[in-house]
């Protein structure tokens, strides 16, 4: 769900959504499905129920989209920011990792083949991505119950 409510709002960002539309569909989305956003991740949740429903109940029927696509936009990127220790999926691929380092708009993702058996010698392997081919999945380190393939 929190990987929905992402590509939501970014359609939105890149202008193929309706701002009106957009508002009504994004806070029913959160507020609909908070037990299962929390259930994915409840801090993210919690920020997402505060930010964001609040925003879109104060656009109107014609008023000017672009303060209003500002404030989504901030919102969104203090929200959405990858940071190290956050997991990521790559986008290629569909590997699921934890970004260990973040340099000059590279991210290092770190992720675990878990087909190997443990302690096997290149069980860890790195792979530097930019923005564009990264996607955050929750904030904080990868969790025990992740795989590590997303089909996308």
């Amino acid at each position: 769900m929190i990987e929905k409510i992402q590509a939501l709002i970014e359609q939105f960002l890149s202008g193929k959504y309706d701002a009106l539309k957009f508002s009504y569909d994004l806070e029913d989305m959160i507020v609909d499905n908070y037990e299962q956003l929390s259930a994915e991740d409840p801090d993210l949740a919690k920020k997402l129920d505060d930010t964001f429903p609040e925003i879109c109940s104060e656009f109107e029927h014609g008023a000017d989209v672009e303060p209003f696509r500002r404030k989504i936009l901030d919102a969104f990127t203090v929200l959405y920011k990858i940071e190290e220790l956050d997991t990521v999926v790559i986008v290629s691929d569909g590997k699921v990792g934890t970004v260990v380092n973040i340099s000059t708009g590279e991210y290092t993702v770190e992720w675990c083949n878990d087909e190997l058996p443990a302690g096997e010698a290149d069980k860890w392997r790195l792979y530097e991505c930019n923005a564009d081919e990264i996607r955050l999945l929750h904030k904080g380190a990868m969790r025990k119950e992740e795989p590590a393939y997303i089909k996308l």
